[in-house]
């Protein structure tokens, strides 16, 4: 990046959470639940396909994590976005694969895809019946997309107190917590201090993650 992260800005708060949601095209895969889909990949290693949205990306990752916790080899298919490889997935033309659950809330509804596990340690009110990986029997597997506000890093810090202070009134609003979780999102907050730690925390595993599997950018 053009900058230095911890240098060149501060956190102020973290505002929301989105899970990635594994899902399946159920015409391809037939399983229902994660224990199932990791039973036919041992089966079969390598048959099974799963497209994420460019190397390195947070699905590519999520891949690349269960893979090292169920020692499984799933064929790893790299696109360029969401948009075509949640297409491909919804047309058959690949197994499985990971997004965003405002992305797939609507296919999932729909019956055009099946989630089996989702990535965040609390299940979304938006999908009660999708457990987490916790859950449904793969504790690790914990990637959220986060959404942290930042300011630069010379702010003053009665200024960043004042601007704290402000997005805890708007993060607190029932009505805001209730739309934004009707989409997938989970409206949340910190200190400043806490959203540091956050950051710094999630950088190192995701990239101890990325290392481990020896992931590249494009």
């Amino acid at each position: 990046m053009p900058y230095d992260r911890d240098r060149d800005l501060k956190p102020v708060t973290i505002v929301a959470r989105v899970p990635e949601v594994m899902v399946l095209n159920p015409k391809r895969v037939e399983a229902t639940t994660l224990k199932e889909v990791l039973a036919l990949v041992r089966a079969t290693p390598g048959k099974y396909t799963f497209g994420s949205t460019g190397n390195g990306s947070p699905v590519h990752l999520v891949l690349e994590r269960i893979k090292q916790l169920a020692k499984v080899e799933i064929l790893h298919i790299p696109y360029r976005g969401a948009v075509v490889a949640l297409g491909d997935l919804v047309a058959g033309q690949i197994d499985m694969s990971a997004a965003d659950a405002p992305g797939v809330i609507a296919h999932i509804q729909s019956g055009a895809l099946r989630a089996v596990a989702m990535t965040d340690t609390v299940r979304l009110p938006a999908l009660p019946d999708v457990p987490t990986f916790a859950e449904a029997g793969l504790p690790g597997v914990e990637l959220v997309n986060w959404y942290v506000l930042m300011a630069p890093g010379a702010i003053p810090a009665p200024l960043l107190a004042r601007i704290h202070a402000a997005m805890m009134a708007v993060l607190d609003d029932p009505g805001l917590k209730a739309r934004l979780g009707a989409q997938g999102l989970t409206v949340t907050s910190s200190t400043p201090e806490a959203a540091q730690a956050f950051v710094t925390a999630e950088t190192k595993k995701w990239g101890d993650v990325a290392r481990a599997a020896d992931v590249k950018l494009d």
